[in-house]
């Protein structure tokens, strides 16, 4: 079980966002949401960081959250030896989800998060579709789903990392080779498969964030991160 504990004086970058604030931060406007998302392996993580930094510095009342915080203890990555369980992972991810972005805005804080409900839902569509979920426990998670984004906020800014499912393939490679992570593939899922589809749904992900009208800044072959972070804070500073 995750453990919550309570502090104030923390420098909210590098600490565990479990360690949730015990005193509500008072602030002149409303905290910022801003979502990371993207297929696997496109340097997510590292970019939160930079942009962390960015932010702290305007305003030092910002906590990270990236997508390890989520992960259950007996299966610390991903889909690595968790085939009898994925149901049970993917609502556990939800609803630490729920908790932690709900706790830091209520608590006054900037929240920096690595993916969104949507894209937990994309992992449990794609298992499916592997039949390694059922129809109904995929029925279930849509529901989840629904539920949980209609009790959040929707996102201030949504940094969506746009790059072919080949580069996504190459980076894990390349990371399990090196010793970086292990392998999170099981269960029989044909690798080239998995990062095409869930590119695919990535594309389609885009497309109702765009629809929906919200500010979206693309990562991509053709950007610099200095601009996108200077893009970021004229936008909302």
């Amino acid at each position: 079980m995750t453990r919550i504990t309570t502090t104030e004086n923390l420098h909210f970058l590098t600490t565990s966002p479990w360690n949730i604030p015990s005193v509500r931060h008072v602030r002149d406007r409303d905290p910022l949401l801003i979502t990371v998302s993207g297929n696997y392996n496109l340097g997510k993580s590292a970019f939160m960081r930079r942009l962390g930094a960015r932010l702290f510095l305007q305003d030092n009342y910002t906590i990270l959250i990236d997508e390890s915080s989520f992960w259950h203890p007996q299966h610390p990555y991903g889909l690595r030896e968790a085939e009898a369980n994925f149901f049970s992972i993917i609502n556990h991810t939800m609803a630490q989800r729920d908790i932690l972005i709900k706790s830091w805005l209520n608590c006054g804080f900037n929240v920096i998060i690595e993916r969104s409900f949507t894209e937990d839902l994309m992992l449990s569509k794609l298992l499916n579709r592997a039949s390694l979920l059922s129809d109904n426990e995929t029925a279930l998670h849509v529901n989840l789903h629904d539920s949980y984004v209609s009790a959040n906020r929707k996102s201030d800014c949504v940094f969506y990392f746009n790059y072919p499912a080949e580069r996504s393939k190459i980076n894990h490679e390349a990371a399990v080779s090196s010793g970086q992570i292990p392998a999170f593939f099981c269960g029989g899922i044909d690798r080239e498969e998995w990062f095409s589809a869930r590119h695919r749904l990535y594309q389609d992900f885009q497309d109702s964030l765009l629809s929906e009208g919200m500010a979206v800044i693309e990562h991509n072959y053709d950007c610099y991160e200095d601009a996108l972070l200077g893009n970021f804070m004229h936008r909302f500073f």
